[in-house]
């Protein structure tokens, strides 16, 4: 976690839109997405092949449609606290006008510092999420992904159609 090798430590989060920020500023695709293409859980070696824990590796990618440029996703990555959480606001809002990300971004804020919150090594997804969403005032509704590696485990909370995919060896396992 904080203090590791450079090599294994990202928290390049600035240039990406996150939930910190409920107005996301204006920024191009290449500064939205930044280090996808590396895994987001991993285990690696010392120097005599012990294994060492667990650590959770994390980039984001936003894409907006043309006709919506912040879109209706939020997110954040506390990567010394190892929890991702991504909401996805409900759409239909819309129609009511009401914007429907503004919801999903104040649920990933409110969270976010529920997580650093937290004492050291005891997110529990499930309190964050609560704690979350009785802090939000916004308009709306969203689906919400919580996921923390803890003690060698994943643990989360998942409600609606956001989830998460489990990857070893290249191969789906969840």
């Amino acid at each position: 976690m904080k203090g590791d090798n450079p090599e294994y430590h990202n928290n390049d989060t600035a240039s990406t839109p996150t939930a910190q920020d409920p107005e996301l500023p204006s920024e191009t695709q290449e500064q939205r997405c930044r280090n996808v293409e590396r895994p987001l859980v991993y285990r690696s070696h010392d120097a005599v092949g012990k294994r060492r824990p667990l650590k959770m590796k994390a980039g984001s990618c936003y894409i907006p449609q043309k006709t919506k440029l912040i879109g209706d996703d939020a997110h954040f990555v506390c990567e010394h606290e190892q929890v991702v959480g991504v909401a996805d606001g409900v759409g239909g809002w819309a129609k009511l006008g009401v914007d429907a990300g503004k919801y999903a971004r104040e649920l990933m804020s409110h969270a976010e510092k529920a997580v650093r919150a937290s004492p050291e090594g005891c997110v529990d997804p499930h309190q964050v999420l609560a704690t979350a969403h009785a802090r939000t005032n916004a308009l709306g509704s969203s689906t919400a992904c919580i996921v923390a590696l803890k003690d060698q485990y994943i643990h989360t909370v998942n409600i609606g159609d956001t989830s998460f995919l489990v990857v070893r060896n290249n191969e789906e396992t969840a």
